[in-house]
């Protein structure tokens, strides 16, 4: 029983031997103050400071392990070994090396009860002689890890030919696709992942100049989006190479546009990503030492892992990929932001308002000419807000005389920003658009739609009326409904009997529920399709739909339902896409170290794939689990090829694979995890008590953990050789009759440690139950669960 009482205490060693304690714990999964909020099933590091206290004079290396916790349980995954030990412990370090940290990395459960448990130094063939193992251990929690979302963004490869042109001219899809283009929003944004893939068609044609900025690609990105069903939450248009801005947004929009010039392109992506979060430009460095913690940056310009309070935010214009990272306050502001929130994916992103009228177009700033870039009617839209005072851009819609709608439209100029452009030089040249309603709650039709000058600024309003007739549109080719080939030309005929202009949008559906915009935006009246690079059709509920628009009048036509020849090859479904995130090609790990799993997986029938879809195996190892995310820590010394094995609902079949190689080394004792019996009864309060570790025979130990208790607060250890629950100061006292009671107080977390009790000395067994000092109890007490401690010889 002394031992139980005691733990462990001093051995009296030389004051020439070492002595190791665990100074500080810091979580981060991105940039950390310490008191960051924590994001669940988000990959994490945690770096633990070692305090080396009678220095031996000459280099001293030490392991770790790492137990994790979850309502005083051990997690299946528990223990993590370190990253990078054993490694030297040094009397001061540099934040900077992230070698000068002991490393351990996982990926955390959402719950709000978790406990990690660091040990330095533990039993194993690296221990180091030290003068006492009583402070090896050092609670950190318990911690919250919140739920988030995994956002929707589709992204768009732009074949940009510039006046027209036979030529394609996309960007390099190796620099653009997931695990590569969505490498920085991966690293700095908050939510666990999100599903970045490639739109349905395989580019977006674009023709018209961006040299003076993206506004009306965004504007038609935005009409893409608005066809989509199911509709994503965003989506980012990649030019090829460079462009003279880095890239372009609306700011609380969903498109946004930038460049594929390697040294910049990933942080331009996140950059404009936030302007459509609502984030302006500023000028402020990060002042926080942050972490890329999966190291997806290694791709493509081998950036380090560790970036130094001196990065820029990702919201400062202009910049590098190597100059910035994010600033906290951005960090955490996403975490509240409506479109992170969990439930919140691509399905429900598709929900709608019903038909909408989507009015785009560019404001001159300067000389305040509005030219418009987009006017249809959508089949399914959202409503748009209106922005509220201070906005430059009023837009009205009236029927027969009488207004419907009013929005005040935001937009954004000033001397480095406008239209949330990423550069340090100003354009005059400001996007926007908005979702209007396409008749009055009386069911009247929007006849005229005005847009005037708010805020004082200088604006030329415009008036759009609704002329006599719609325009007259057929298909004229696929002339017959039978496909019979991979590409075919899909081609139309329009007029307009007022004389206007016409603009086309065309879309397809491969079985009626899902549509996908395949040439948006375009005066041509015909389009070359490859049927084998689109959702495969449903034979008898697919067709092509076009969207013929004067601006206030839009005719929608559909072609035949198309059916597959019996000898068309393109009748089959599209195999999905299958990406490696994490780990990266040619990345070397220490045996033991958590491998993290990272992928990505979609469909162009099924949409995202998960669960056992998504498989993970070693060519060395074998199966290795499945899903999006997930890890293992007992890879085998050597070298991998791992495997990524995608299998969609077809029963088609895309791998991708990355070589890994482990570096062999000793691996502290672990153990094998048993913990005591819980009997319950815990309550009034919080607290919660466990007993983990060997199997408390001779020569093992196991730590006895309260956690969740009042913070710096009086605790008594109760201890019975028998239960006999009875009630007790609002609570139940189960170790009756009361053989001890020993006094602790709770650390400003509220938990207490009695770590390393030795077993043996058995059989027999102790009920074990603390009380804690609680002001907020109706008694002034809380009760922790009971444990029964069964001692072996």
């Amino acid at each position: 029983m002394s031992a139980l009482a005691l733990g462990l205490g001093a051995t009296g060693l030389s004051a020439q031997i070492p002595d190791f304690s665990v100074q500080t714990i810091d979580v981060n999964q991105a940039v950390q103050n310490g008191a960051t909020t924590l994001v669940g099933e988000k990959t994490a590091i945690v770096r633990a400071t070692v305090r080396l206290t009678n220095d031996p004079g000459t280099p001293v290396f030490v392991d770790g392990l790492m137990r994790v916790f979850v309502d005083g349980e051990e997690v299946d995954d528990s223990p993590v070994y370190t990253d990078n030990g054993p490694y030297q412990v040094l009397v001061s370090i540099n934040e900077g090396e992230l070698d000068q940290t002991m490393n351990f990395t996982f990926i955390p459960p959402t719950s709000n009860n978790v406990t990690l448990s660091v040990e330095v130094n533990p039993a194993g063939p690296n221990q180091v002689p030290e003068q006492t193992a009583a402070n090896n251990i050092t609670i950190k929690g318990p911690l919250t890890f919140i739920a988030l979302g995994r956002p929707d963004m589709a992204y768009a490869p732009v074949d940009y030919r510039l006046g027209g042109g036979s030529s394609p001219n996309p960007p390099d899809t190796a620099l653009i696709e997931p695990g590569v283009g969505d490498n920085f929003i991966q690293g700095v944004y908050p939510v666990p992942d999100w599903d970045y893939r490639r739109i349905d068609a395989p580019t977006k044609l674009w023709t018209s100049s961006l040299n003076g900025g993206g506004s009306a690609l965004n504007n038609s990105l935005t009409a893409d989006l608005n066809l989509m069903v199911p509709k994503p939450q965003y989506i980012y248009g990649w030019i090829p190479g460079s462009l003279p801005y880095n890239g372009q947004s609306i700011i609380n929009g969903v498109a946004s546009m930038g460049n594929t010039q390697p040294i910049r392109h990933q942080r331009t992506f996140a950059h404009e990503v936030g302007h459509c979060t609502g984030l302006f430009h500023h000028n402020g460095s990060t002042g926080l030492w942050g972490v890329d913690v999966e190291h997806h940056l290694a791709i493509t310009q081998v950036l380090p892992k560790i970036k130094p309070p001196t990065a820029k935010d990702i919201m400062v214009a202009g910049l590098l990929s190597h100059q910035a990272w994010v600033y906290l306050p951005n960090y955490t502001g996403w975490m509240s932001h409506p479109k992170f929130q969990p439930g919140i994916n691509a399905a429900s992103a598709g929900s709608d308002e019903g038909e909408t009228l989507f009015v785009a177009g560019i404001w001159n700033a300067v000389t305040g000419q509005v030219q418009m870039t987009d006017m249809l009617t959508l089949p399914s839209g959202r409503l748009s807000d209106t922005a509220g005072d201070g906005s430059e851009i009023i837009v009205r819609a009236f029927a027969q005389g009488q207004i419907v709608r009013e929005l005040a439209v935001a937009t954004v100029s000033s001397s480095d920003c406008s239209d949330a452009s990423d550069s340090d030089e100003s354009s005059p040249l400001v996007g926007f658009n908005v979702n209007l309603p396409v008749r009055s709650a009386a069911g009247v039709p929007i006849d005229q739609v005005v847009i005037v000058q708010g805020n004082g600024r200088a604006l030329s309003s415009l008036m759009l009326e609704r002329s006599a007739n719609a325009p007259r549109v057929a298909f004229v080719s696929p002339a017959a409904a039978q496909l019979d080939g991979d590409v075919l030309r899909v081609a139309w005929e329009g007029s307009d009997a007022d004389g206007d202009e016409l603009t086309y949008y065309l879309r397809y559906s491969r079985d009626g529920v899902q549509f996908s915009p395949i040439h948006t935006s375009t005066q041509d009246t015909s389009f070359t399709v490859n049927m084998k690079q689109l959702p495969a059709l449903v034979d008898g509920q697919g067709f092509f739909e076009l969207f013929a628009t004067d601006g206030l009048n839009t005719t929608v036509v559909r072609s035949e339902l198309l059916i597959n020849a019996p000898s068309f090859a393109g009748g089959g479904g599209n195999p999905p896409w299958a990406h490696i995130l994490t780990p990266d090609a040619g990345a070397t790990l220490l045996e033991g170290a958590t491998v993290i799993l990272h992928g990505m997986a979609w469909d162009l029938e099924d949409k995202g794939l998960h669960g056992a879809r998504v498989a993970w195996s070693s060519d060395l190892d074998g199966a290795l689990g499945t899903g999006r995310r997930t890890s293992r820590n007992d890879l085998s010394a050597g070298d991998h090829v791992v495997t990524l094995t995608v299998t969609d609902s077809d029963g088609m079949v895309s791998t991708d694979t990355a070589a890994v190689t482990i570096v062999a080394r000793d691996l502290p004792d672990a153990g094998t995890k048993i913990c005591q019996l819980d009997l319950g009864f815990g309550g009034p309060g919080n607290s919660t008590l466990s007993m983990c570790g060997g199997d408390l025979s001779s020569g093992t130990s196991a730590d006895l953990l309260l956690t969740g208790a009042a913070p710096n607060a009086s605790a008594w250890l109760v201890l019975s050789l028998s239960a006999a629950p009875m009630p007790f100061k609002g609570g139940t006292l189960v170790p009756i009759p009361v053989l001890a009671a020993q006094p602790h107080t709770t650390s400003v977390a509220g938990d207490v440690l009695l770590a390393g009790i030795p077993g043996g000395n058995g059989p027999m067994s102790f009920v074990l139950q603390f009380a804690i000092q609680d002001g907020a109890q109706p008694h002034g007490l809380d009760f922790s669960n009971a444990i029964q401690a069964d001692f072996l010889p």
